[in-house]
């Protein structure tokens, strides 16, 4: 899907054969890497702003709320992630056919971006 430049979107990478995502919100250099549950590690720049999630389970819940109110995700992309809740197993049960890529055991869901109506 084609993006103008000033929409937000975000990358979700998946790897089907190590059962694991990364959700990159913006390309900022990571400054850390946080633990937020047995299966989701944040990253953020040198602000505290999420660059990134890395999912080590597929079907591990995106912890939502911790996102949005412990760390700084930017407000057009909160919606985004909306979209990928609860987890990116779910998220691509709805995507595989229309957004998402096959290309070997890797599946990429690429400029996931919110729907603007009127």
């Amino acid at each position: 899907m084609k993006m103008m430049s000033d929409s937000p979107s975000i990358n979700v990478s998946v790897d089907m054969t190590d059962d694991c995502a990364y959700i990159r919100l913006s390309s900022n250099p990571i400054r850390r890497s946080i633990s937020v549950t047995d299966a989701v590690v944040v990253d953020v720049d040198e602000f505290h702003m999420v660059v990134g999630i890395e999912v080590l389970e597929l079907g591990a819940e995106l912890p939502f709320a911790d996102l949005v109110e412990r760390f700084h995700v930017h407000s057009d992309v909160v919606e985004i992630l909306r979209k990928i809740r609860p987890s990116v197993s779910g998220f691509l049960s709805l995507t595989q056919s229309s957004e998402a890529v096959r290309a070997g055991s890797m599946l990429r869901a690429a400029d996931v971006s919110p729907q603007h109506t009127g």
